[in-house]
C-alpha cells in the first residue's frame, strides 16, 4: 500500500516542512476490519513494518475532531482516504488500485513520527515572548531577535507580523510566544 510522505509541519508562513519519508509502498502484514482501539472503531488497522497503523475512509463525511483527538491521544498513526468522489459503481479491483495507489486523496490524520520530530524541533527552540506595543498595545515585537531583524537603540527586534511571521527560523507561534531557532549573534 502507498502511504503519503510524512513531514514536519512548522509555521505555514515560514519555515519549510521537514521530510522524513517519501510517498513509498509499504509492504502490509495484517490487516483488521472494523476493530476497536480504545474509545474509537477505525475502519481499517494495517500492520506495516511491525507497526499499527490506522485508516479511514471517507466517503461521505471526514473524520470528525473528536476521533482525530482520540487517534492522537493513543500515539498511534492514522491516514483518511478520501473515495468521496469515487464512481459508486467502480469495479472492486479498480476500488483496491485505488486504495493501495498513490496521490492526493490520501492525508495523515496523524503521524506518530512526525509529531515525535515536531516535538524534538520545538524542545530544542528558543520560546520568546511577544511584547505588545504602542498605541492600545496593537504593534506585537518579539525582543532579542536572534537573527536582528532590525534594531531600536542598538537592541534587536523583530516585528511580529513582518519578520516572524515569514522567518525560516520561526517553528511557531502563539498569542504570548513564538518558537524561534534562529542563532544569536555574538556581540563583540
Amino acid at each position: 500500500m502507498v502511504l503519503p510522505k510524512v513531514q514536519v509541519e512548522f509555521n505555514p508562513y515560514g519555515k519549510d516542512p521537514i521530510l522524513l519519508a517519501p510517498e513509498a509502498s509499504y509492504k502490509i502484514t495484517d490487516v483488521r476490519l472494523e476493530k476497536s482501539v480504545g474509545k474509537i472503531v477505525p475502519d481499517v488497522i494495517i500492520e506495516s513494518l511491525g507497526r499499527k497503523i490506522l485508516i479511514e475512509i471517507f466517503v461521505t463525511h471526514k473524520t470528525g475532531s473528536e476521533k482525530i483527538k482520540h487517534i492522537q491521544s493513543l500515539g498511534l498513526s492514522a491516514v483518511e482516504i478520501d473515495l468521496s468522489e469515487t464512481p459508486r459503481d467502480l469495479s472492486i479491483r479498480d476500488l483496491e488500485l485505488l486504495i493501495l495507489s498513490g496521490g492526493a486523496h490520501k492525508r495523515w490524520l496523524h503521524n506518530a513520527a512526525s509529531e515525535k520530530r515536531k516535538a524534538v524541533e520545538l524542545a530544542k527552540a528558543e520560546r520568546m515572548p511577544i511584547t505588545r506595543r504602542g498605541p492600545a498595545d496593537l504593534i506585537r515585537h518579539v525582543d532579542d531577535c536572534p537573527i536582528a531583524a532590525r534594531v531600536w537603540r542598538g537592541k534587536p527586534y523583530a516585528n511580529l507580523f513582518q519578520d516572524c511571521l515569514y522567518c525560516p527560523h520561526c517553528l511557531d507561534i502563539n498569542e504570548l510566544f513564538i518558537r524561534c531557532n534562529g542563532t544569536r549573534r555574538r556581540t563583540t
